[in-house]
């Protein structure tokens, strides 16, 4: 019996990065639209006080949709569900492209638990993504 409890939220999102693509170019060949991208010297926001802060890098992006089970492992295949499960296409993006899941964990402790399973591994593994964990501790 083990006292481990689950997070209090996860994240997941694909995300492909670098400094001279076009978004576009990802999304025709994914055949999906992100749901958040730019390229490199995009004005992202400007504060209250008009400092403006520009993209360092392109970025392509796709979220999973809000589950309210914060369940890690079903959001990063409800996100490669959306998409081709070709390997050779994820080969030729990677190869031209950095890409990687992006996996958000906040804790609820410092003991809480989270796990994959090895058929979502091997999703990961296939297409040649990395696996970026973030953890954020919780207020114990």
């Amino acid at each position: 019996v083990t006292n481990m409890s689950a997070p209090e939220r996860t994240c997941a999102s694909l995300r492909f990065h670098g400094d001279n693509f076009i978004p576009d170019e990802i999304s025709k060949i994914l055949k999906q639209k992100p749901d958040r991208s730019h390229v490199k010297g995009d004005l992202l926001s400007t504060n209250s006080k008009g400092i403006k802060r520009f993209a360092n890098s392109g970025l392509w992006q796709l979220h999973a949709r809000n589950r309210p089970d914060d369940n890690l492992d079903a959001q990063i295949c409800e996100v490669l569900s959306r998409l081709t499960s070709e390997v050779v296409v994820w080969h030729d993006l990677l190869g031209k492209f950095g890409g990687d899941m992006y996996c958000g964990i906040f804790l609820q402790s410092i003991n809480d638990e989270v796990g994959l399973k090895a058929l979502t591994l091997q999703m990961l593994s296939d297409r040649g993504l990395k696996l970026e964990l973030d953890i954020y501790e919780g207020s114990d």
